[in-house]
This record gives structure tokens, C-alpha cells and sequence, in this order.
């Protein structure tokens, strides 16, 4: 999968905090436009300690890029696990030009990493069956 620098809105090398909020991504260009949804997904990269951490990803939209309001919230599945992943496709009631994630963490001094970035495409890995290698599906 290709992903534009333009649409990443979390850096991996970033470390996550309560309340930290990433960089706007400027999604007019792609919202509305064809019957494909836009997913944006959300990859932990360094596991959150203390064990029993949270993280929320809650979407937020804007118009002119400097006053964000909230859209929808989305729990990332155990986040105290590194490659732990979220794809959520950005729901229908998303009109902003620019989009960014605000992260809620719970959990005494909780901290970690993650990336997040537009995909157009579900990001998973593959999974036994779906890999081709030399003409044969790859257990």
C-alpha cells in the first residue's frame, strides 16, 4: 500500500499523550467521490504501559483548518500491544476540507506510539489463502 505524506496525521516516531492531537490532513479532495469509502487507520507502533491503557481516536473535521469540532470516536483494540491496528471508514456525516485525530489515553502516565494515515484501501495483514507466491496461494 502506498501512503501520501500528505495524509499521514501520526508520525510512528511520535510519542501519543492524553489529549495530544495530530497533524490536519486535508481531505476535500477525497470525500464524496465515488462509491469507495475513505479509511483512515490507526497502527499502534510502541505498545502503551502501564497494561490495562486505552486509547480513543475521535475524529474531528474543520473548514478552515484552525477550529475543529468533534465527528465520531473510535476505541483502538488493545493498544498495549504493538502492531495492534484500527480501520474505520470516515462516516457519512464528515463535510470538513480538513480532518485530524484527537487521542484520549487512559491510564496512570500511560504513553506509546502510533501511526495513523488516510487508506484508501481496508490495511490487514494477509491472512493464510490470500498470499500468491509463485503462482500458488501461500499458507
Amino acid at each position: 500500500m502506498i501512503i501520501d505524506n500528505l495524509c499521514v496525521f501520526s508520525n510512528p516516531d511520535t510519542a501519543i499523550a492524553n489529549g495530544a492531537a495530530s497533524a490536519s490532513v486535508p481531505l476535500g479532495p477525497y470525500t464524496g467521490k465515488g462509491p469507495n469509502p475513505v479509511n483512515v487507520t490507526v497502527i499502534v507502533t510502541t505498545a502503551f504501559t502501564p497494561a490495562g491503557a486505552t486509547v480513543t481516536a475521535i475524529l474531528q473535521q474543520s473548514e478552515d483548518n484552525a477550529a475543529f469540532a468533534d465527528v465520531a470516536s473510535f476505541a483502538l483494540p488493545d493498544p498495549t500491544q504493538a502492531g495492534a491496528m484500527l480501520t474505520f471508514a470516515l462516516p457519512y456525516n464528515f463535510k470538513g476540507k480538513y480532518a485530524r485525530l484527537k487521542y484520549t489515553v487512559t491510564g496512570t502516565s500511560a504513553t506509546g506510539n502510533l501511526f495513523a494515515a488516510v487508506t484508501r484501501d481496508h490495511f490487514g495483514p494477509y491472512e493464510a489463502g490470500q498470499y500468491i507466491r509463485d503462482g500458488k496461494a501461500a499458507a
